[in-house]
């Protein structure tokens, strides 16, 4: 939002308008902090402002193979990850499984490890809506950072998820790509998965 300044006049009504301008400025000010890279604003409580990035602007389709596909990829550059914070990766897409039986796995990958795996069997369906969520809160930064994390894919009809009990290591003082991959357990032309849209929040 660009705010600009009252017009100026020669007069007591124009340099009211001016100190009332100012005083609106500074009052806002007053309430907005930058500190260690986050935006904060106060308004009783303090509260961080949430960012997003690497919004997903092409459909990725995975069909009739059982190769490991990439859906979706994103680098958390160097010190761009700090303690306390939450990211959340979610992506969105459409599904078609050519039996009852097919299944699929979706892969979470954080610095080419893999972080979780979830297999699903969606059931014979056709067209059908899905979600994928992975989210981690790091606990602390640095060369030997942690992390705690949580998965989740489900279509109309099935859901998987998967969380953590333990901390992960993470560097965040370098950076650290994050993937999403797709495999289905057999290639067939009904079985078909398309990752439509997606992208990260960052929280605090």
């Amino acid at each position: 939002m660009f705010l600009s300044p009252p017009p100026v006049h020669n007069n007591d009504f124009g340099s009211h308008m001016w100190q009332s301008w100012f005083g609106f400025i500074f009052k806002i000010l007053d309430k907005v902090e930058h500190i260690d890279g986050h935006w904060y604003v106060t308004n009783g409580n303090t509260h961080a402002v949430s960012t997003s990035a690497g919004v997903k602007t092409s459909t990725t389709t995975v069909v009739n193979t059982v190769t490991s596909t990439l859906l979706y990829s994103y680098t958390l550059l160097a010190d761009e990850v700090h303690k306390d914070e939450q990211i959340i990766l979610s992506l969105l897409g459409s599904i078609d499984a050519a039996t009852a039986a097919e299944t699929v796995t979706i892969e979470f990958k954080v610095a080419g490890v893999t972080q979780k795996t979830l297999v699903i069997t969606p059931k014979n369906i056709t067209n059908s809506g899905w979600k994928a969520e992975y989210s981690m809160t790091v606990r602390s930064s640095g060369a030997s950072g942690t992390f705690v994390d949580f998965a989740t894919f489900k279509t109309d009809i099935a859901s998987i998820s998967s969380a953590a009990v333990t901390t992960t290591t993470i560097n965040t003082d370098t950076s650290n790509l994050v993937e999403v991959y797709a495999t289905w357990g057999a290639a067939k032309a009904g079985n078909s998965i398309s990752c439509v849209q997606g992208g990260l929040v960052f929280h605090h």
